[in-house]
């Protein structure tokens, strides 16, 4: 909303004001200090992550131990969430290997397209 945007526009406007008071060791002592916030809290989301799927892998099966092992070899099959606090746009996935699954299939074809407003 546009209180939102003043509201970020005003913080950062303060934050920007608060760097040019500072000196260049200071800057570079928050730098530090934010990028350990950032580490710390990276960390804490990963072992929430490490512990969900030692759950969700605990209530399966052998045999889906088994699978759900030959599905994720190399770590979670390649598979790397990208969120803004990566670099990203939101939540972005990306394939770069499924071990040793092949090729994806090709997807289905789309259905047609319903007719437009009015088509008789």
């Amino acid at each position: 909303t546009r209180e939102q945007a003043e509201h970020f526009r005003a913080e950062m406007e303060g934050h920007r004001a608060e760097e040019a008071a500072l000196t260049t060791p200071q800057r570079l002592d928050r730098m530090v200090h934010e990028a350990a916030e950032r580490s710390a809290k990276h960390q804490a989301q990963m072992q929430a992550h490490v512990d969900a799927v030692k759950r969700f892998y605990a209530a399966l099966t052998p045999s889906q131990q088994k699978a759900f092992d030959a599905m994720h070899k190399g770590g979670m099959g390649g598979m790397m969430m990208h969120g803004p606090e990566h670099g990203g746009s939101g939540m972005q996935m990306h394939m770069m290997h499924m071990g040793d699954l092949g090729p994806m299939p090709p997807l289905p074809p789309l259905p047609p397209a319903p007719p437009p407003p009015g088509y008789r």
